[in-house]
């Protein structure tokens, strides 16, 4: 469901949205922008593939909010800085930072070594690895280095977007790099919310539990009748028993962005209909 809520309570405000871009459909980091702008939010749209970050930046402004796209890689130090340059020279202040920007594995969802996590362990590519890492926890890391002396002059939030395979077994779905990057979040969540406390800037993280994102459903069509099994296990692991969609991750985002939650901080919160609870 698309959101039709369209009070201003982000106005005045500036935030960054990685992993803004989709190659198909609504993606997580897509609709966490929409959301945001339809809210009154300045949105600093960041993809690695600059045209998808352009996308959702003039669909943004063709629907009457301010956007504009940065085409940086969030592994990369000077690419970071420059997002922080961008932001601050379009906007001048930055109050929010939502990092989605994140990768299963160079071969992408269900196209790993076949065998499950075992398999993945005994022949783990480390070059594959370390791309996860690199992307999932550095790349949050450096987006929050960049952008930290801009969110701690005026306060702000930080949203870190994690997984529930983080912390529960999924069987042959799991993933060793994925589960134990997005892990690594949470620490680095903690700390930050710490370290940037006194300056009013506060940090969350936000896991994502059985969404129904373009992905998936690419995933899903790839694997043919055992896809179909999927989504259906997939929908009904969670209490509600509901596909959930991008725009239950995104509406999070505009709450924890907010400053409706303006004494929240250091917070772990699942999007997943329960599912963190029936599956553990």
């Amino acid at each position: 469901m698309t959101p039709t809520d369209t009070d201003q309570r982000m106005s005045g405000l500036v935030v960054v949205v990685t992993g803004a871009g989709t190659e198909k459909g609504i993606g997580n980091g897509q609709a966490t922008a929409i959301t945001l702008a339809r809210h009154g939010a300045a949105v600093v749209c960041v993809d690695k593939i600059g045209e998808r970050a352009e996308s959702v930046a003039q669909s943004i402004r063709k629907d009457g909010g301010s956007a504009v796209s940065v085409e940086a890689d969030v592994t990369s130090i000077p690419d970071t800085e420059r997002i922080a340059a961008d932001a601050l020279s379009n906007f001048g202040q930055v109050d929010g930072l939502v990092n989605v920007a994140g990768v299963v594995s160079k071969l992408g969802l269900r196209a790993r070594i076949p065998g499950g996590p075992l398999a993945e362990l005994e022949n783990l590519d480390m070059d594959d690895w370390d791309f996860v890492y690199r992307v999932n926890v550095t790349g949050a890391m450096l987006c929050i280095r960049a952008l930290g002396p801009a969110l701690r002059k005026n306060g702000g939030a930080i949203v870190n977007v994690g997984t529930t395979m983080a912390s529960l077994w999924y069987g042959g779905g799991g993933s060793i790099a994925y589960s134990t990057s997005k892990a690594a979040l949470e620490g680095l969540t903690l700390t930050i919310a710490g370290a940037f406390g006194p300056s009013r800037v506060r940090a969350n993280l936000l896991v994502i539990g059985q969404v129904r994102a373009p992905h998936i459903d690419a995933a899903a069509e790839r694997m043919g009748e055992a896809g179909e099994k999927m989504l259906e296990t997939r929908r009904v692991s969670g209490l509600l028993q509901t596909d959930g969609t991008p725009w239950d991750v995104a509406n999070t985002a505009l709450y924890l962005t907010s400053p409706d939650s303006s004494w929240i901080t250091a917070q772990t919160i699942f999007v997943d209909a329960g599912a963190s609870h029936t599956m553990r």
